[in-house]
């Protein structure tokens, strides 16, 4: 089972996916932008991937021990967000690419 943990020794205390380096951040967004080549390229399954989705949008980074978001998270009041800005809503993308609508 993929397990989404902090580690403040790992990555600064941003969310990772348990046993790696890859931040809810970049699975994300990293799926949004280059689709199943990212999870080929990291070697991700679809459960890892719906690991870090289901993290944002749950937005389970408020409950995180460290207070720590993600790399450009929406509830990072330290990043300006630009209405529309195609980062925000890179979940919803990123869910799509893995099950497409029928």
């Amino acid at each position: 089972m993929s397990e989404i943990v902090c580690d403040k020794t790992m990555v600064g205390g941003q969310p990772t996916l348990k046993g790696t380096r890859l931040t809810v951040h970049n699975i994300v967004y990293g799926v949004y932008i280059d689709g199943k080549d990212y999870m080929t390229d990291h070697e991700l399954t679809s459960e890892d991937v719906m690991a870090a989705i289901t993290y944002c949008t749950a937005l389970e980074c408020e409950n995180n021990p460290y207070g720590r978001f993600c790399e450009h998270c929406i509830l990072d009041k330290t990043w300006d967000v630009e209405p529309g800005d195609s980062k925000v809503a890179g979940w919803i993308y990123a869910k799509a690419i893995l099950y497409p609508p029928k």
